[in-house]
């Protein structure tokens, strides 16, 4: 394995196992949620919420990492009715070597 695609992976796997939880606003109400499911393809990594019982206006969705800190931030109108549904929050990553300085 090249030292490029090494620190590539090492980058994907630390961005994969920060996110830890969601909460998403449902009627002005927060809830927190579990990451119900994560893909790993190529440089894309996807992180799905699930809401089953909740129902209503779906306003917001934020990821959070394991210290509780917001990572990402989506704000939404969707109305949700009583069939599940799924957010989906997405990244896909290129790693670019920009140069390396003698100082």
């Amino acid at each position: 394995m090249a030292a490029q695609d090494l620190l590539f992976e090492l980058w994907m796997d630390f961005l994969n196992t920060t996110i830890r939880s969601a909460k998403v606003t449902v009627n002005d109400v927060v809830i927190v949620k579990p990451i119900f499911r994560t893909s790993v393809e190529g440089s894309i990594i996807k992180k799905y919420i699930y809401l089953d019982q909740e129902f209503g206006n779906v306003s917001r969705a934020a990821l959070f990492d394991g210290q509780g800190r917001e990572v990402d931030v989506e704000e939404m109108n969707i109305e949700k009715t009583q069939d599940g549904q799924m957010i989906v929050f997405f990244y896909a990553f290129e790693l670019t070597k920009r140069g390396v300085t003698l100082g």
